[in-house]
């Protein structure tokens, strides 16, 4: 409502480009409002780690092996 009537962009709400914020770019902003843009992923199936998982897996690997270290020192 603050650029009604008056030039502007995309950013504005001139949906249509005609340089002008009116009531068609009402039009397609009603007609579009709730539609949820979904990102292209080039492959979906493809899981990547993340690096915390492994240094949460690496911490539990030295500590195993400084447990099992400590109880043959003890004996």
């Amino acid at each position: 409502a603050d650029h009604w009537g008056q030039a502007g962009d995309w950013s504005m709400g001139d949906f249509n480009d005609d340089g002008v914020v009116n009531a068609l770019d009402a039009a397609i902003l009603a007609a579009h409002w709730g539609h949820v843009a979904v990102a292209e992923q080039s492959d979906p199936a493809t899981a990547v780690p993340e690096p915390s998982a492994l240094v949460i897996l690496l911490g539990g690997l030295l500590a195993l092996v400084a447990r099992r270290g400590s109880k043959r020192r003890v004996r």
